[in-house]
């Protein structure tokens, strides 16, 4: 077996969707894409395809891995290896060629997610110097009105120039929920909230048909699960229409009470990591 390991950039789209959806196959969450869902994927989250990875054996395409890059680090993503070819040390391969890709760039952190559960993945992310940061939680919503309508509060709409700002304030999102992320999006909605008693906080997303795929939050307040509920219960009357899939919230994040009090459920969880290469020793 003679493997060629060659930038993503060298296939087209449909390719890469190609060898993604059979490289998942049979994993714990696979996240199949369209072709379509790719495009919006490599250009939200900045994928860099001359620094990606496809794994080639006697023509076939066999294994990928993907790069993000942005001014804080570089982020490993949408990792496969076919079925066929498992167990033979690809996949480790992919993720030590985008490695070596990214410091030769000079970048200085590289960051990843791991399904929560899947040790043996964790384990080579490890071996290859990724240290633990948090449990994320991906959440999902049904549509549907709030089971409890609030009193009124003082809720004002965000303006533009303010949905920035607010973004770029937080703390340490996920690469999902940064606010590079969102510079990517269209239709970004926002609205923040007065309560006289416990202080204020704000929310922004994107509503994109009837589904909310991003959505980003922030409080000021000594009680930051109840200011959140409410605004995830005027969101919900707002569009009740809406399915939600909400992305890589921290597991200790205090926010996050106000999720499952609004209807939301666990889908999976996440294992975020990350690597300094001056912390590694070779």
């Amino acid at each position: 077996m003679e493997l060629q390991y060659l930038p993503a950039a060298q296939f087209s789209l449909e390719q890469l969707t190609d060898v993604y959806n059979q490289a998942r196959q049979n994993y714990m969450i696979p996240m199949p894409m369209t072709t379509d869902e790719l495009i919006h994927y490599i250009h939200v989250y900045e994928i860099d395809l001359e620094q990606s990875i496809v794994v080639v054996d006697d023509q076939q395409l066999v294994s990928i891995g993907m790069l993000g890059i942005r001014q804080c680090g570089s982020w490993v993503t949408r990792l496969g290896t076919l079925a066929s070819h498992r167990g033979l040390g690809i996949g480790q391969a992919v993720v030590e060629k985008l490695l070596q890709n990214s410091d030769n760039l000079g970048i200085q952190q590289n960051f990843l997610e791991v399904i929560a559960g899947n040790y043996a993945a964790q384990h080579i992310f490890e071996k290859l110097g990724f240290k633990y940061i948090r449990e994320l939680r991906v959440l999902r919503r049904e549509p549907g009105l709030p089971s409890q309508i609030p009193a009124a509060q003082s809720i004002t709409p965000l303006k533009s120039s303010q949905i920035l700002t607010l973004l770029q304030k937080r703390t340490l999102p996920a690469w999902t929920n940064q606010a590079e992320t969102f510079t990517h999006l269209d239709n970004l909605s926002g609205f923040e909230i007065v309560h006289p008693e416990i202080g204020s906080g704000w929310l922004i997303y994107q509503l994109h048909n009837t589904n909310i795929p991003y959505l980003a939050f922030g409080s000021t307040s000594k009680e930051p699960s109840r200011i959140l509920s409410h605004l995830l219960t005027y969101l919900n009357i707002a569009h009740p229409q809406a399915s939600q899939y909400i992305q890589n919230i921290p597991s200790d994040d205090p926010h996050l009470p106000a999720f499952y009090q609004n209807g939301y459920q666990d889908d999976f969880r996440r294992i975020e990591m990350y690597r300094f290469p001056e912390d590694i020793n070779v």
